[in-house]
């Protein structure tokens, strides 16, 4: 999933637009420990390019990182990714809602970032 992220970016994805547009810099890891998952690829990876475009949006010369790792919870294993940025930020409030439908940070926000308010959500 990672390597197919990453070579999306690589290969001239939207995503390097954006990068570039605000003149971020983007860092990939994964952990060796990180071998295979069972997953539905198309979801999964609309998800992380959805927390990846909001980076690179609320970010300016800042930096972005995609991270996978292994994790085992309860016998069970898990691959966790984070991605984290240096952009504007969130507040506590904003945070408890930025999983639902159409919602956006506030209305300067929109007006100054566009968007539906649909990425996080779906």
């Amino acid at each position: 999933m990672i390597p197919t992220v990453k070579s999306n970016i690589e290969r001239g994805h939207f995503l390097v637009k954006m990068i570039a547009k605000n003149a971020n810099i983007l860092t990939v890891h994964c952990t060796s420990d990180v071998k295979w998952m069972r997953v539905d690829v198309a979801k999964v990876r609309q998800c992380l390019l959805n927390l990846l475009s909001n980076a690179c949006k609320f970010t300016k010369q800042g930096i972005i990182s995609l991270v996978a790792r292994h994790e085992t919870a309860g016998n069970v294993d898990w691959v966790q990714f984070s991605v984290t940025d240096s952009g504007i930020g969130m507040t506590a409030d904003q945070m408890n809602k930025v999983f639902e439908a159409f919602t956006q940070a506030d209305v300067s926000t929109t007006r100054k970032y566009g968007g539906t308010g649909l990425g996080l959500a779906i």
